[in-house]
């Protein structure tokens, strides 16, 4: 696998409510979502600024069977410290869309 050098791969299954931490999920489960999408890392990506570029296509090498694809990130912090931003931010972003949803 070729150095990403100040980049950093980020997958939907990290963030996923389902998964445990030895199926993928990285970040703790009170900021898990049910069911995360990739279009929902790239929202959240965007609004911290970590410039996302997305693989469409990738397949996740635990769920080899299931087309989730992936997002290439500028690596500002520690992984870790941006996956806990990354949840938080869609977490927030789920929570207006749903406000939305409900008053229109």
């Amino acid at each position: 696998m070729k150095k990403l050098g100040n980049k950093c791969i980020v997958w939907p299954t990290y963030f996923d409510s389902s998964k445990t931490r030895g199926e993928g999920r990285k970040i703790p489960k009170r900021l898990a979502l049910e069911s995360p999408r990739l279009e929902e890392v790239i929202e959240a990506a965007n609004a911290l600024k970590l410039n996302p570029k997305p693989n469409w296509e990738a397949k996740y090498p635990r769920s080899w069977w299931q087309k989730s694809g992936y997002v290439i990130l500028d690596k500002p912090l520690p992984k870790s410290k941006i996956l806990n931003l990354l949840a938080e931010k869609m977490v927030e972003i789920r929570k207006q869309k749903r406000i939305f949803t409900r008053k229109v």
